[in-house]
């Protein structure tokens, strides 16, 4: 079931959100990136997933990011059976904890999991939605 309020983008702001990926270089047992979210107005909250292009699979966890702003939630959607699948104590999807008004940029990292590392995943997308306060 879709939760009021998400859905389909309505903006009409065009560059308003630029995304910044870079490889971390420390991280042997996994492919892993940093990821650097930056937008041009305050917002609420924000989700954001990795997918296999290939699958549509959610894939990856997300670590080392700012755990008073967010955590792992589970999105139970008709429309995207893999959601069901997803493990809530793991930081696969990651979203706000509340809706108060925070400021950019975000920080957080993200690594490839065995699975997807066994399934010879070779092409991602980052996905995201942006909760902002609309006035």
């Amino acid at each position: 079931m879709a939760i009021v309020g998400h859905g389909p983008s309505q903006s009409t702001c065009e560059d308003c959100y630029g995304v910044q990926i870079t490889p971390l270089s420390d991280r042997t047992a996994a492919p892993a990136v940093h990821i650097q979210i930056t937008g041009r107005y305050a917002y609420q909250g924000v989700l954001f997933l990795v997918r296999n292009m290939a699958t549509h699979k959610v894939v990856g966890e997300f670590f080392n990011f700012d755990e008073n702003l967010f955590t792992s939630v589970a999105c139970d959607d008709d429309e995207e059976p893999d959601f069901n699948e997803i493990d809530i104590d793991k930081y696969t999807v990651l979203g706000h904890i509340d809706p108060k008004l925070k400021e950019w940029p975000v920080h957080l990292d993200w690594m490839m999991t065995t699975d997807a590392l066994n399934n010879s995943v070779t092409e991602l997308e980052l996905q995201g939605m942006v909760v902002v306060r609309h006035l």
